[in-house]
């Protein structure tokens, strides 16, 4: 069994609902923790020192950027894929039933 061509679109859309859930995830556990002043960043802060309103604002910044990063790395990743299984043939699975 091969596979020899992935929809772009379903795959953007599969990406992007599975990095919008992590970055819920992540958003909710970044909230928590700036709650109660427990950073341990890296990156950027956007300073909020509400409390619960961190948890909302994070848990949709979050949500929202994975999605579109997500959908955006899926559609790139599906169109490479079909332009590079001209080359080798497609992608061989086994399935058991």
């Amino acid at each position: 069994m091969k596979i020899e061509h992935i929809g772009v679109s379903s795959a953007a859309f599969v990406a992007g609902g599975v990095m919008a859930v992590l970055g819920a995830i992540l958003g909710i556990i970044k909230g928590i923790l700036e709650m109660f002043n427990l950073q341990f960043d890296i990156g950027f802060t956007l300073g909020l020192e509400i409390g619960i309103a961190a948890i909302f604002v994070y848990f949709i910044v979050f949500t929202i950027v994975g999605f579109v990063i997500g959908a955006v790395s899926g559609a790139i990743s599906a169109w490479a894929f079909n332009k590079t299984v001209k080359l080798y043939g497609g992608l061989d699975i086994t399935l058991k039933e």
